[in-house]
């Protein structure tokens, strides 16, 4: 496998590891696919910079909700330590207590960043979240 496939797979497991960590509340594995870098530009168009916000601000939706996410990935690509990938997702968010279920659905656009040291050898630099209206 060349380099940029190997780069390319990677990413893709950087996201499955992810998406697991997020619909299983996972924190921690969460938080590791982040640096201190890392910005998040949520549907809402609230800026998410830093560890400290992004537990937070993930925290939120983790402590109240069960979470399942269905994304479709139209482009993953690869150049020098910068990658990016876009597509469309949707994330239902089902109460732990009662019986509250709120769906949001949109495209997204994730720029990732090689960092050696970490469990995947990139991390995510940017996720930018756009609703659908």
């Amino acid at each position: 496998m060349s380099d940029h496939n190997i780069d390319l797979q990677n990413i893709r497991d950087l996201r499955k590891s992810h998406f697991n960590a997020f619909q299983h509340g996972d924190m921690e594995t969460l938080l590791s696919h982040f640096t201190e870098e890392t910005l998040l530009v949520n549907a809402a168009g609230e800026t998410v910079q830093g560890f400290d916000a992004l537990h937070d601000y993930h925290a939120a939706s983790l402590t109240n909700f069960h979470a399942a996410i269905q994304d479709n990935a139209f482009d993953l690509e690869v150049s020098g330590d910068l990658g990016f990938c876009r597509g469309e997702y949707t994330i239902t968010l089902t109460a732990k207590t009662g019986d509250q279920v709120i769906a949001k659905s949109g495209s997204f656009l994730v720029i990732f960043k090689r960092k050696t040291d970490s469990p995947h050898g990139w991390f995510i630099y940017r996720e930018l979240m756009r609703p659908n209206d």
